[in-house]
């Protein structure tokens, strides 16, 4: 390695060339980057959740939907009744909505002389108090569900609006945003659903690349500056972090890969990590600089050493990002993919440009014999000294943060909630809990209802038991309402008997009904009652097609198909909390398993997809970080050509690990999506760490141990803090992103980096005063 090293400095220009034009290649393609927030895009289409969410929308219309609440102290009232209906009306033009059901235009069923009549509620929007008064008693007496169009206190009128399967939810909701804003109205207005929370998504993403992204650099710049007070210091580690930026975004938009929920925060994280190897090779090259040596010559003696720790630092790190991989989370493996990428494009910046820069320049103003020893070398000696001397009192204070953290295993509770990541003045947020508060629920389970063979839905047997599921969901906590296709069959049996209450049901299997018929008696035809008996499959399909005569064919489509073979329950849920939707899960499982027998029966939809997400990532991230540590340990022993000094560098990653989650349980930290994925990026980059270490302490063994770990301290000490604190301090950025869970990453990556730098400095030297452990190379 060190005969490349020796070309570069020889033909810098070349070098630098080089690595213009491919940067100029990628800057090129940045153009053709672009953004998915939608989290459920990233779900394996073969897992059973997602193979049942795609089928579902290959026989419904509609899949995602957003609720329009308009809220107003006189909701029945002219004016609020008329803006109510001149929003549905428009809603119901747009290209991208396939239906929309608000209180102006819900259809009303009523049983006449000469069969069924449905039609909408209102033909034009009420004029005068008189006319409201009946609106208001037509709607409250129609007998269908309502929970999502009025609100429970009548202060808000509810608006769902269905959205066409073949659009881009986000878009349409970004178009119906702009038109309810377009109107600048008195009352206030509301807008949620899973489509407009993933715009809301989008917005926060680009507001988190936008400025976390400058607040790193600027972080960056000012540590660089601090630590090496002069302009080569700041600007040649600079150029690694910005260049591997722009070339790894650059290859995700060459490669169509756009920017997710995950990849959003590559950049930070990516210029946290490639700042290091600068760091270290710089603090080496002005340590050894004298105005008497040529930058050459001394570039080429501190790449001789540092050539090998470079290269084992970013393999390690780039395995242990790959190891994300283990998540079958799509956008959690382009993280860990492009992340490893972009680790070892810094690699090469830092092995090729740095030694190509610094041989052309000139040694820096500030640069002087000895300069360098200075006030961190004399705490880096201060503290190998209490390190050699009072290894025992650190042996305890690290057997008692152990002991402390593993305290905080029980407390830690697994929950995961997509809106809890807003923050509490977020109009996604705000939104969102008033639209839950006052109506059913915008979250989202289907329960798909499959026969046999077509018309299988008709039959009552199948009805009663969805009818029944309903009832049975509609008592359980955060459900606010159900809607499918046995609702309107009861209502219709109850219209068709004159509005007689004890019709509020599905008709029975065999109905048995009364008339008349005309008999020949004395000579004579009279009337004669009589009773006959119907199938209830055929009553329901008289019902279906009496409504149809009046009503569109089409406003079943979302609850059952052509053929009457699937139907699907919508249930109304007014939380996203994963346990709570894990609970009602497995209840709903369990009554389908012992009281469902009519046709077979799946649950789907947004909140199946949450959980769907939730187990991949928390299962994978567990194999993740097995995953992690054992290619960690597989590689470092590769490298150093030691099985032992494999095992030695994994042991500050499990001291960070067992602190982490122990403060994440004493701190109140959820384990979550974005939480878990902390422990496998910790473990990528915090590896470092060990890897300088031991490599310098191996250098050293010649000596006894006390003098090897003092002078591995006082050489490898100042460069692996200086690394911690940049590395931490960089994540720690991500504590001012929009998003709490994001937020909460940051803080505990940047606690990672500090106590892996701990283990490093502290655990790994006790460990070889303990034993006496010399690691010479042989």
């Amino acid at each position: 390695m060190i005969k490349l090293t020796k070309q570069i400095v020889k033909h810098p220009w070349v070098t630098m060339g080089a690595i213009l034009i491919v940067t100029v290649f990628f800057a090129y393609n940045l153009k053709n980057i672009r953004m998915d927030p939608d989290i459920t895009s990233s779900l394996p289409k073969h897992i059973p959740a997602k193979l049942l969410y795609d089928r579902m929308n290959k026989i419904f219309p509609s899949r995602d939907f957003i609720l329009v609440a308009y809220e107003s102290d006189s909701l029945f009232s002219p004016s609020a009744l008329q803006n109510i209906f001149r929003i549905t009306e428009h809603l119901e033009d747009m290209p991208d909505v396939y239906s929309v059901m608000s209180p102006t235009n819900i259809k009303v069923i009523r049983g006449t002389e000469e069969g069924m009549e449905v039609k909408a509620i209102l033909d034009h929007p009420p004029q005068t108090a008189e006319e409201v008064q009946r609106y208001r008693y037509r709607l409250f007496h129609s007998d269908l569900p309502i929970e999502n169009i009025i609100s429970k206190d009548r202060t808000m009128a509810g608006i769902m609006v269905f959205l066409k399967n073949t659009v881009k939810p986000e878009d349409a909701a970004k178009e119906v945003l702009d038109y309810i804003e377009s109107l600048k109205l008195k009352d206030h207005v509301y807008l949620t659903g899973k489509p407009v929370l993933t715009l809301y998504l989008g917005r926060g993403m680009g507001r988190d690349m936008g400025m976390l992204f400058p607040m790193v650099i600027l972080l960056i710049v000012v540590i660089l500056w601090i630590s090496f007070r002069n302009g080569q210091g700041v600007l040649l580690p600079l150029g690694v972090v910005l260049t591997s930026v722009l070339w790894t975004i650059g290859l995700m938009a060459f490669l169509g890969v756009p920017i997710s929920h995950s990849t959003n925060m590559l950049p930070i994280l990516l210029s946290a990590i490639a700042v290091a190897d600068g760091i270290h090779i710089l603090n080496h090259y002005f340590n050894r600089l004298t105005k008497e040596r040529k930058p050459s010559e001394v570039i080429v003696e501190v790449m001789s050493e540092l050539n090998a720790p470079v290269i084992i630092t970013s393999v390690t790190t780039a395995f242990g990002f790959l190891a994300l991989n283990a998540s079958s989370i799509g956008s959690v493996g382009e993280l860990g993919i492009f992340t490893a990428t972009g680790v070892m494009f810094a690699m090469v910046f830092s092995l090729t440009f740095i030694p190509a820069a610094v041989s052309v320049m000139k040694v820096p103003r500030r640069i002087r014999k000895g300069k360098r020893a200075g006030l961190l070398n004399r705490w880096a000696v201060a503290y190998a000294d209490f390190v050699v001397k009072r290894k025992t009192t650190l042996l305890i204070f690290i057997l008692a943060v152990i002991v402390f953290s593993v305290l905080g295993f029980p407390r830690i509770v697994l929950e995961n909630n997509t809106i809890s990541n807003f923050p509490k003045d977020h109009p996604a947020r705000i939104n969102y809990e008033t639209i839950n508060r006052h109506f059913a629920g915008t979250t989202f389970l289907s329960i798909m209802v499959e026969g046999d063979s077509a018309g299988q839905i008709k039959e009552p047997k199948v009805l009663k038991q969805m009818a029944a599921l309903e009832a049975y969901l509609k008592q359980k906590p955060h459900v606010g309402g159900t809607l499918s296709i046995a609702d309107f069959i009861r209502r219709m049996n109850k219209v068709m008997h004159a509005n007689d209450s004890t019709y509020d049901r599905i008709p029975d299997e065999v109905v048995t009904e009364t008339g008349v018929e005309w008999v020949q008696q004395n000579g004579r035809w009279v009337e004669k009652p009589t009773t006959f008996r119907v199938p209830g499959r055929q009553i329901v399909a008289q019902y279906l097609q009496l409504y149809e005569m009046s009503g569109k064919p089409d406003d079943f489509a979302n609850l059952v198909d052509y053929n009457y073979q699937t139907a699907r329950i919508n249930v109304f849920i007014d939380t996203e909390s994963s346990n709570v939707l894990r609970q009602l899960d497995h209840e709903t499982r369990a009554w389908v398993k012992k009281n469902f027998t009519g046709a077979r029966v799946e649950l789907t939809g947004t909140s199946e997809l949450f959980l769907a997400i939730n187990d991949l990532v928390v299962s994978g991230q567990f194999y993740s970080i097995l995953v992690s540590l054992l290619l960690v340990i597989a590689v470092t022993a590769i490298l150093f050509r030691s099985f032992r000094l494999g095992l030695l560098n994994v042991i500050p990653l499990f001291f960070a690990m067992i602190f982490n989650f122990g403060f994440m349980g004493w701190a109140g930290i959820h384990l979550n999506i974005v939480t878990m994925l902390t422990s496998s990026i910790a473990i990528g980059v915090g590896v470092d760490y060990a890897v300088h270490l031991i490599h310098r302490y191996r250098l050293e063994s010649v000596d006894t141990v006390d003098n090897a770990i003092r002078a591995t301290l006082r050489d490898a000490g100042v460069p692996i803090l200086l690394n911690a604190v940049t590395v931490g301090l960089g994540f720690a950025i991500l504590m001012f992103s929009i998003f709490r869970g994001v937020e909460q990453m940051g803080l505990l990556i940047a606690i990672a980096m500090f106590t892996s730098c701990f283990g490093a400095i502290a655990i790994l030297p006790v460990i070889f005063l303990t034993f006496k452990m010399n690691l010479q190379k042989k």
